[in-house]
């Protein structure tokens, strides 16, 4: 009886003893944090626009498209920008030239009255050509643009041979849509002038920008 008993101890104490090493040797640990795993998401935009423009034709004198039944299907180019930018994008227009060229026949550059878009107005001995931002482009400002898009409804201003900052966005654009821009182009031929017939044209270049 005794012999078992001491048995019976012995065991227990080796078993204790056992877990007691094994609990010290598998109960050490250590840490460090890797801060932090990062990624950089960098910006990308592009930009399409419609090939070219064929405006209303103006027989003698008068507005193309008419003065107050001028049109996007007609009249003006559409444009879509697309950009991730969180800080959005501007948009600007430049010609190759500030004429309608028909060889040496030239239509001027529309002339506003200040440094800011203006609604349409010249001089009768005059022929002139602008364009306008219409007011169903996505990121258009009516204070800039006016609310028409008309001669006398919205606002003009000349295409430059530099860079002007037409309308700007301050956030990324509506993913897979982009944002639409609609750039009427307008010309008047004064009822003193006397334009040469022929087709008159010019390159616009629109850029788009992350700002």
């Amino acid at each position: 009886m005794k012999k078992v008993i001491l048995l019976g101890v012995v065991v227990f104490a080796l078993a204790l003893t056992a877990n007691v090493a094994f609990a010290q040797l598998t109960g050490v640990t250590a840490d460090d944090t890797i801060t932090p795993v990062q990624l950089d998401v960098n910006s990308t935009i592009a930009i399409a626009c419609q090939p070219s423009v064929t405006m209303g034709a103006i027989t003698g004198t008068g507005y193309s498209g008419g003065a107050a039944t001028i049109t996007a299907s007609q009249n003006a180019a559409y444009c879509v920008v697309k950009t991730n930018n969180s800080t959005g994008y501007k948009l600007e227009w430049a010609a190759s030239g500030v004429n309608l060229d028909n060889a040496t026949d030239l239509i001027g550059p529309y002339t506003p009255a200040g440094a800011s878009p203006e609604v349409w107005s010249m001089a009768t001995n005059t022929s002139e050509w602008g364009a306008h931002i219409m007011s169903i482009s996505t990121d258009e400002s009516s204070t800039t643009w006016g609310t028409g898009d008309t001669y006398a409804g919205g606002k003009w201003f000349n295409v430059a041979t530099s860079n002007y900052e037409v309308l700007s966005r301050s956030t990324k654009t509506t993913p897979y849509l982009g944002s639409e821009t609609y750039v009427l182009f307008g010309a008047q031929v004064g009822a003193d002038k006397f334009q040469p017939t022929g087709t008159y044209n010019q390159d616009v270049t629109m850029t788009a920008t992350t700002i």
